[in-house]
């Protein structure tokens, strides 16, 4: 885990341009930094499962990145269910090695109780999720294997809602942030926008040409 503060606090700041205050709303695609994003084609039947379709996004993100791998830096707020988490072997593994951090819904969020309560802050409830998905925890060292299979959690995982934090894996030698998503696919940021960004243009255009049916688009 990254620990020099000073770091912390650029990754930080670079992460704020890209989320903004909206903790729990989706990646916006027509942030001024977007380059673009992929997503498996669901207009077309085919006889691919979820897996198999999700495996072949991450194959190509493999293919892509395979040599900057030790630039990468991962950017995690994922957080899930610490009841449900032991029974998940991948993503228990990833808690394991702090990717996902385990938290007691119930206790925190009271959500297993829908009735209202005159008591109870929801106000408060709100940021102190805000407070728990917004506490980036940062990886430069770590095995391959974890990259591969936090493309997989984010993408398959049955635990993992979708307002269950964010991941994105940084790469200041390319000028590039890039996430999975739950469509099966992956979007890509650029860190500043006065330099080049035709690695992380060429990554969402490549798939066009990889396995699979997908969908691209640029922004311009």
């Amino acid at each position: 885990m990254i620990n020099s503060e000073s770091t912390k606090k650029n990754l930080l700041l670079l992460l704020s341009k890209i989320i903004g205050n909206n903790y729990d709303k989706p990646i916006d695609i027509y942030n001024k930094d977007y380059i673009g994003f992929f997503q498996w084609d669901d207009s077309i039947d085919d006889t691919l499962t979820y897996h198999q379709k999700s495996s072949l996004a991450i194959d190509y993100f493999k293919d892509y990145f395979q040599n900057h791998f030790e630039s990468i830096i991962i950017a995690t707020s994922l957080i899930v269910d610490e009841k449900i988490l032991e029974k998940r072997q991948l993503e228990y593994l990833l808690a394991l090695r702090g990717f996902i951090l385990p938290i007691n819904y119930k206790l925190m969020f009271n959500e297993y109780d829908t009735s209202y309560k005159r008591d109870m802050d929801y106000d408060d409830i709100h940021h102190v999720y805000n407070a728990i998905i917004s506490s980036f925890r940062f990886f430069s060292k770590y095995n391959h294997d974890d990259l591969i299979n936090l493309n997989y959690v984010c993408m398959v995982s049955d635990i993992l809602r979708s307002n269950s934090g964010y991941l994105f894996f940084i790469i200041p030698t390319l000028n590039l942030v890039i996430y999975p998503h739950d469509d099966i696919g992956f979007g890509c940021l650029c860190i500043q926008r006065n330099k080049s960004s035709k690695f992380g243009t060429n990554f969402i255009k490549g798939i066009e040409g990889y396995s699979g049916r997908w969908l691209f688009k640029i922004n311009n």
